[in-house]
């Protein structure tokens, strides 16, 4: 048997890390899920099906009154908890039924899903500073620049490697939005590697104070040596870099919701949904598997602060409807919920649809050659962090 050449087993690498960012999509779902199904059952709630995955179940077992299945599409998963729908029947008449147990209760179920993603996030970071070790110094990388932009205006090019921001060397406790953000209308000076050359900028981000961009996306990348850290000190790490990833997701959301609210920035074109996510998951992975952990737990954050949101039919609506009921000290009517959620989750879905195939559409930036004499620069270091969020600080 002919041995595979290079092309053969680049090829293979490349479908094994396709599978490993669709797997890595649906354990961040089927997680979430699991926070909802563990705790119904603590809180003496009847769950008839908790399912890996959908479709035809290629794996099935009863157990304790709950048919646990595997389904064949790997791509998240479900819970189904009796009298979750405030319609079903027999749902007020169940005494295990999700509507018949104290509010506190289903807020708790309610809220577990969100829960162990940040759970999920918070270990996979702890692990990564425990016992992969991290790099001290980042670089950002210029992924794309946005047509009319300050960036492009001023000169800047896709794969520049920025060397320092205002006079200031990037690093972990850097936040680039705000720095850019404090720029709005005044030229900020940017030095950038290009190639073997070293070239200053002066972009004016566009915006208003705070909220100014330059247009362009970046690629956070560690470098330097990496450092390993006690258990002790990489759960305080990991702390801090949970709650610097939930404030820079909330920015991030506050940006984009003042884009739907300007007519003159289109808030779409932020956007990313399911296919993209796999896409810079493989792309993650293609680097190092230390990557790809560092955007699964980025990911699983986003999936978990998301759910919290009090837009239909999330996680955060329903709390949002169970607070109302206390402060009411009455029930929302059973057709009033279904409705408000049945009208949201076809908003969700076509949303998710155009994102979708505007990920399909969308083409990869592509850096653009820098001709030069000089020998090649070495190969950089297999980066931290990806483009999708910040590298833990």
């Amino acid at each position: 048997m002919a041995a595979a050449g290079p092309h053969g087993y680049g090829v293979c690498m490349d479908i094994t890390n396709l599978v490993l960012a669709i797997l890595g999509i649906g354990v961040l779902v089927a997680f979430h899920e699991l926070g909802h199904h563990l705790v119904a059952l603590w809180c003496g709630m009847r769950v008839r099906r908790f399912s890996v995955g959908f479709g035809p179940p290629i794996l099935k077992k009863h157990h304790n009154g709950v048919d646990y299945t595997v389904g064949l599409l790997p791509l998240g998963g479900f819970v189904d908890i009796v009298g979750m729908n405030p319609l079903e029947e027999g749902a007020d008449e169940d005494p295990q039924s999700f509507q018949r147990r104290p509010r506190w209760a289903r807020a708790l179920v309610v809220a577990a899903g969100p829960a162990f993603n940040y759970a999920l996030a918070w270990a996979v970071i702890v692990g990564l500073f425990w016992l992969g070790g991290m790099k001290q110094d980042v670089e950002y990388v210029v992924n794309e620049v946005m047509p009319e932009s300050a960036a492009l205006e001023a000169g800047l090019k896709t794969g520049d490697v920025v060397m320092s921001v205002g006079g200031q060397k990037p690093s972990r406790q850097m936040s680039l939005p705000d720095v850019v953000g404090a720029h709005a209308g005044k030229p900020l000076e940017l030095v950038v590697r290009r190639g073997e050359q070293t070239v200053t900028l002066q972009p004016v981000p566009k915006g208003e104070p705070g909220e100014a961009r330059l247009g362009v996306k970046f690629e956070p990348r560690a470098v330097g040596e990496a450092t390993n850290y006690g258990l002790g000190q990489a759960v305080a790490e990991a702390n801090r870099s949970v709650a610097s990833l939930t404030v820079q997701i909330l920015k991030d959301v506050s940006g984009l919701l003042k884009r739907v609210i300007e007519p003159k920035e289109s808030a779409l074109e932020q956007l990313r949904g399911p296919v993209e996510m796999v896409g810079q998951l493989k792309s993650a992975a293609n680097r190092s598997i230390k990557d790809f952990l560092v955007l699964f737990a980025a990911l699983s954050l986003m999936l978990g602060l998301f759910n919290l949101f009090p837009i239909p039919p999330l996680d955060g609506s329903k709390l949002v409807f169970l607070g109302a009921e206390t402060v009411a000290r009455r029930a929302i009517p059973a057709r009033a919920q279904i409705y408000i959620h049945g009208v949201g989750m076809m908003f969700m879905l076509g949303l998710m649809l155009v994102v979708s195939v505007k990920d399909v559409l969308r083409k990869d930036p592509q850096p653009e050659p820098v001709p030069t004499t000089a020998p090649p620069p070495e190969t950089p270091p297999a980066p931290e962090a990806p483009a999708a969020a910040p590298p833990p600080p």
